[in-house]
């Protein structure tokens, strides 16, 4: 009896206990909800008239306008948004659902990343306006917990709660504009100038194109900069393909007056088109301006342009149309694109060839063995950089690291391969396109780089040169990389999927893009997964695809 009594009492505490949680996390309020409502009603019904949007983050802010039927970024001078990133904000918002009320206390917002002002960075204060109607004003947080919620509450109300669904406030302007300015395939480049420095090309014995620096070229104006064997060597290797791939970090009318720094002011002579890069020094931002002109005569771009199926392609624009959109306009130069044009100045003057070699050309089409590395059971290659895996559990980064992909707590681009910061018992390894992704043997997963895109699912956009833990991941048996997301299988056999989505890469019913790891529709079953460039494969127990 005393047993049975002792039980109950126990049972009855425990109960007590949970009630006053519940109590501490709801608050006072006892206003009724409905799980599974929209927590936004009053957004639908208006999304069209939607004029407005204003996000703030960190002291940062971005202001996006519709003027007329075009959306403009009105904090970077009005130009034109790209619609599908504000439809995709707008459709985030209409689709949170309620799931869970929270605490109304005030001293507790913090904990949920919802107390404004905030300095943390976690949270974020979003309007949006439809004439001078605010139809929402929302303060978003995070849950940790929980890759699929969001904590959320009204700017005017103290009451919190939790919702399904994700909302990406960011607010890094490159978000919400078209950031690929060119992707010139690599071979239309013939000749590039910079500095006193002329680079020219031919083709070599095996017919592919081989760049050299010419010597006493009457071409270029004379310079003081000492153009040494190592600092040419550099330049060959860097200058011909910056055009590859080229995007903004933020956009600004051209301002009057300023002054082209010759030593990062590249000009291009290419099969179909000539290009001028005016590069403005501005504290410590760059800021590049253009002059594009076409060729007559040139040879038709047509079969190029046909193949290109997504952003990111190579293609080769209409030189004079180039030049009319981007005319009066200047963009700053992410590091990753600034740091090759510096490359060069930055080498010592008495630096020596390595390896050893005419000065002017280096030819990379014979393998040559990697320096310090050893008991390497895995390998995984990005775009610039690459990453292995040793059998003692480290990780090892090498190449370009202008976003801090490597790993290794700073931003430089390294030769020779370097251990990934604060990471052991690796477990596995995906390179992405300029972020890498490191598998733990405790099943969580770690990622490292660029992050505009969300693509390191850490519920945030900031870039990260150290590893950084993936929300709400465990039970991780493999990963992937595509170029802007990432991929997981976890040992359950389910696949989640985080970063860009503008292409469905993520495969959960949706076009946004989500900083946060996201269940892949339909896929249970799973026991291996490939992600690369836009798309990612699944092979299930029952042998298929």
């Amino acid at each position: 009896m005393k047993t049975k009594t002792l039980g109950l009492v126990i049972g009855i505490a425990a109960l007590s206990i949970g009630a006053a949680y519940i109590a501490f996390l709801r608050g006072s309020s006892t206003a009724q909800f409905v799980i599974g409502d929209p927590f936004l009603p009053e957004l639908e019904p208006k999304a069209q008239s939607v004029d407005r949007i204003e996000i703030e983050r960190t002291g940062k802010r971005v202001e996006l306008v519709r003027d007329g039927g075009v959306w403009k970024l009105a904090t970077s001078d009005s130009y034109p948004a790209r619609f599908e990133e504000v439809k995709g904000l707008v459709s985030g918002l209409t689709g949170l659902k309620t799931d869970q009320k929270m605490t109304a206390k005030k001293e507790r917002h913090g904990e949920l990343a919802l107390a404004w002002p905030d300095t943390t960075g976690r949270g974020a204060h979003v309007r949006v306006l439809a004439g001078s109607d605010v139809v929402t004003d929302l303060i978003l947080g995070e849950e940790r917990a929980n890759p699929r919620a969001q904590f959320v509450r009204r700017a005017a109300d103290d009451q919190t709660w939790r919702v399904l669904g994700s909302v990406n406030a960011d607010i890094e302007p490159r978000r919400w504009v078209d950031a690929e300015l060119i992707s010139l395939p690599n071979d239309e480049v013939k000749r590039v100038m910079m500095n006193g420095l002329e680079i020219g090309s031919e083709n070599n014995e095996r017919s592919r194109l081989r760049y050299f620096a010419v010597e006493k070229s009457t071409n270029v104006a004379p310079t003081s900069f000492e153009w040494t064997p190592a600092r040419r060597e550099t330049a060959v290797r860097q200058l011909p393909t910056w055009l590859s791939r080229l995007e903004l970090d933020d956009v600004r009318k051209a301002k009057p007056g300023g002054v082209a720094d010759p030593a990062i002011s590249p000009e291009f002579d290419m099969i179909r088109g000539t290009l001028k890069v005016k590069a403005v020094r501005d504290g410590d931002a760059v800021w590049i301006s253009f002059e594009a002109a076409p060729k007559e005569g040139a040879p038709s771009a047509d079969k190029i342009n046909e193949r290109r199926k997504y952003p990111g392609d190579p293609y080769i624009p209409d030189w004079k149309a180039f030049n009319e959109k981007h005319a009066g306009w200047e963009y700053k130069l992410p590091n990753w694109k600034l740091n090759p044009l510096e490359e060069a100045n930055k080498v010592p003057a008495d630096k020596q060839l390595t390896p050893p070699s005419t000065g002017n050309d280096v030819d990379l089409s014979i393998p040559v063995q990697i320096p310090s590395l050893s008991g390497i059971k895995a390998l995984s290659a990005g775009y610039f950089h690459s990453l292995a895996l040793k059998s003692d559990g480290t990780a090892w980064a090498f190449g370009y690291n202008g976003d801090g992909e490597l790993g290794v707590g700073a931003t430089t681009s390294v030769t020779v391969p370097q251990q990934v910061a604060s990471l052991s018992s690796v477990a596995g390894i995906a390179a992405g396109l300029f972020h890498s992704v490191f598998l733990k043997a405790d099943g969580t997963v770690w990622t490292s780089g660029a992050n505009a895109r969300g693509q390191l699912g850490n519920n945030s956009n900031a870039n990260s040169g150290v590893p950084v833990q993936v929300s709400g991941l465990t039970g991780v048996s493999a990963v992937s990389a595509g170029f802007y997301f990432s991929s997981a299988l976890k040992s359950s056999g389910t696949v989640w999927t985080w970063g860009e989505n503008t292409r469905q890469e993520l495969g959960n019913g949706s076009s946004e893009n989500s900083a946060v790891p996201v269940q892949v529709a339909s896929v249970s079953t799973a026991v291996g997964v490939s992600s690369q460039g836009y798309h990612s494969l699944a092979a299930l127990t029952n042998g298929g695809v």
